[in-house]
């Protein structure tokens, strides 16, 4: 079952780590949406975990805009980073994050 998760500090370093899966994908999506970012915050995500993990982020790219990011992080001992999977342009902090 997939869990949700805000990103405030407070949360164990596990989790942490786990939810910085995205910030590796901010090149991926500049490419591909044309444009450079310089605000690129978390603000809550869900993984479910199979072979590897996926995460669906929601991500501040501008003050009042967000991005809806599909990330997969395959199982570390394939030795490759996370990819971007999908992603969906022009939400707000109030739509749900969903695929």
């Amino acid at each position: 079952m997939p869990r949700e998760t805000p990103e405030p500090e407070g949360r164990p370093e596990g989790e942490q780590k786990k939810s910085k899966s995205y910030v590796h994908v901010k090149s991926q999506l500049e490419k591909e949406v044309g444009r450079a970012f310089t605000i690129f915050n978390a603000v809550l995500y869900r993984y479910q975990k199979s072979v590897g993990t996926s995460y669906l982020i929601k991500v501040e790219v501008a003050d009042g805009d967000f991005n809806h990011l599909l990330v997969f992080q395959p199982p570390l001992d394939r030795k490759v980073g996370p990819e971007l999977v999908r992603y969906w342009t022009g939400k707000t902090r109030h739509d749900p994050l969903e695929c």
